[in-house]
């Protein structure tokens, strides 16, 4: 295999076999890029955590070699790995961003604490990422927030997923 530095591909796979398609590119010999969601479900009566797939029907690799396609994708739950315009298979751009960002965190997104107005927070994703801000109204129905950003270069307030902010320690 030609050596390449560590590139990330996407995978198209069955829908509900993430897991298994998971495991077997682990045992190829290369890393795997989780995308798993926390969810918080009623079961029988009772609250649970459940882990979904973030993105059912895909799943992100890494490798520092160029993978053996011809290998992977005769493992039947595996359709393709994904390709550009330009016949590209190594992620760039936003969808390296996106790999990365999951990568970092271990590939589960948790769910969000108490989101409550006067909160602080940080921005965790998206092109306001690292600004912090202050909760000033929740709107729980569409799980998303007013955020004031506390910045001398941007004095505004936006409406963010709480998917997107996480409450900074004091």
């Amino acid at each position: 295999m030609k050596s390449i530095g560590e590139s990330v591909y996407c995978l198209a796979c069955f829908s509900g076999q993430e897991r298994t398609v998971e495991d077997f590119i682990k045992q190829s010999g290369y890393k795997v890029i989780s995308a798993i969601a926390e969810r918080h479900v009623v079961k029988h009566g009772k609250r649970c955590k459940e882990f979904r797939s973030l993105l059912p029907g895909y799943v992100f690799m890494a490798s520092d070699e160029a993978p053996a396609w011809d290998v992977l994708i005769r493992f039947r739950y595996i359709s393709r790995p994904l390709r550009y315009g330009d016949g590209n298979m190594r992620l760039r751009g936003g969808d390296l961003e996106f790999a990365r960002w999951l990568q970092r965190r271990n590939g589960v997104i948790e769910t969000s604490k108490v989101i409550q107005e006067g909160t602080k927070i940080k921005i965790i994703s998206g092109p306001l990422m690292d600004y912090e801000g202050k909760i000033v109204k929740v709107n729980k129905r569409q799980k998303c927030a007013a955020i004031q950003i506390v910045s001398e270069k941007i004095p505004c307030t936006v409406w963010l997923s709480f998917d997107f902010i996480e409450e900074v320690k004091s």
